[in-house]
């Protein structure tokens, strides 16, 4: 392409004036004929409210068969992507707030293993001190028989 035809397509303004005297801003099209291409239209073109302006400029040169299809199937990919992203993202989420669920379950268990094992000392303990005051009462029962049969 000659530098005369690629002046055709690039300009080196960031907005245009045109007969409506308004900033026209360098916008991006998203047809499948033209994807990513740039171009200047006036925000009047094509309008149906009565005023009207069609400044209209392509920024960029026309896209080649090859490069059409390139920015389309690279637009599908970043779309199948951004999906599995959002996928993954959901799924994060989720694992996430099933991790806060299981650590209070923990919490709770922790909490009902300690009481468990009080339960079983304090229960250890009542036995001990049965067992102590059987043993206590046993042997008076026997140091009291033997007086009794040393007083008859």
């Amino acid at each position: 392409m000659s530098s005369s035809e690629s002046s055709n397509f690039r300009h080196e303004w960031e907005s245009c004036l045109y007969d409506c005297g308004d900033p026209t801003p360098l916008r991006v099209s998203t047809t499948p004929e033209n994807p990513e291409r740039r171009f200047y239209r006036c925000g009047w073109f094509d309008n149906t409210l009565g005023r009207k302006c069609n400044f209209f400029v392509w920024y960029d040169p026309p896209l080649t068969g090859r490069t059409r299809h390139v920015i389309l199937r690279l637009k599908e990919e970043n779309t199948s992507l951004c999906s599995e992203l959002e996928q993954s993202f959901m799924q994060q989420t989720r694992l996430l707030e099933e991790d806060e669920k299981l650590k209070i379950q923990v919490k709770m268990l922790e909490t009902e293993g300690r009481n468990m094992r009080m339960s079983v000392v304090e229960r250890d303990r009542a036995r001990y001190f049965m067992l102590l005051f059987l043993v206590i009462a046993g042997s008076l029962y026997f140091f009291l028989s033997w007086i009794m049969s040393l007083a008859a």
